[in-house]
């Protein structure tokens, strides 16, 4: 599918990421009845924060477009860990991705977190870190297959 784009994302395209990201939220849920639940607007404040966020330099939203239709996106930022604790230290956290069933398999998670990585590098930061549900063994075997570790 080469006629995919990963882009960064624009204020016209929250909406959409509100709606992928209730998507995420019912995969979840799914999987393992213990993830947490949206709220009844979940979709609609999840959209407003990544609002806010869009253009702070801290934070990333990507998404994947296929014929002007978002079917993915990305969604990470740069972290601070506890500074008075540890030696001053930033890394890369990648709080959210989805792609849409229908887009699955294709590469378009492997080129959205490659976009990401690429954002925090040029940045300076070499480390990136995420989360995967115990439960989501597709998840699991999509980062082990693009070079993630368990800890």
């Amino acid at each position: 599918m080469d006629d995919i784009i990963i882009r960064p994302a624009t204020q016209a395209d929250i909406k959409a990421i509100g709606v992928l990201w209730q998507k995420l939220v019912i995969h979840h849920q799914q999987l393992d009845s213990r993830l947490p639940e949206s709220a009844p607007d979940g979709d609609v404040l999840y959209a407003s924060r990544i609002a806010s966020l869009i253009d702070d330099p801290y934070h990333r939203v990507l998404v994947a477009e296929h014929h002007h239709q978002l079917i993915g996106y990305v969604f990470g930022m740069i972290a601070d860990y506890i500074q008075d604790i540890f030696l001053p230290e930033v890394t890369g956290f990648l709080a959210d991705i989805f792609v849409d069933e229908a887009y699955r398999g294709a590469g378009v998670g492997k080129r959205l977190v490659s976009a990401f990585a690429q954002w925090l590098k040029s940045r300076g930061i070499v480390t990136m870190e995420w989360y995967v549900a115990s439960e989501n063994a597709s998840a699991r075997a999509f980062w082990e297959h693009i070079g993630g570790k368990s800890l």
